[in-house]
């Protein structure tokens, strides 16, 4: 099954909804298959430092922001390629308290069988977000202009 834009709220939201429901449960496997390695690293170090859970329990919107695809290699073969997408979510986190997140899934162009190919690679509150494209878009316009 390929992406399609239409299904993007009802598959992420399914695909957060079972991490939070994970992470409160204490459910390595599906922590495991709904993150990228990284990702699931800090959320098992969390869940071993008994911290609260970072997944919002109640998810209200999904807006994407942007989109792209990367390369890790010059061989631009489809399992070396990956899909990123940025959502902002707004919600309440396991106290009822407001909070917005942003929310890199990712999932590499050859994995198209199902949705659940997509997996939560970055978490970060608002302002980390504005504050790490903030300081990556000063630090190209640095590079491109050194004066």
């Amino acid at each position: 099954m390929d992406f399609k834009s239409y299904n993007l709220d009802r598959q992420f939201r399914e695909i957060y909804s079972d991490l939070h429901t994970a992470y409160k449960r204490g459910d390595k496997v599906i922590l495991q298959r709904s993150q990228s390695e990284s990702m699931n690293g800090y959320s098992v170090s969390l869940l071993k430092a008994n911290r609260h859970n970072p997944f919002l329990k109640e998810v209200h919107s999904m807006t994407p922001l942007q989109s792209r695809i990367y390369h890790e290699s010059d061989h631009l073969l489809p399992e070396e390629q990956w899909a990123q997408i940025t959502v902002k979510i707004k919600g309440n986190d396991s106290e009822g308290l407001p909070v917005i997140q942003m929310n890199v899934f990712e999932r590499r162009l050859a994995d198209k069988l199902s949705y659940m190919d997509w997996k939560l690679s970055m978490m970060a509150d608002e302002a980390d977000f504005m504050f790490m494209h903030t300081s990556a878009t000063a630090e190209n316009k640095s590079v491109a202009n050194p004066d």
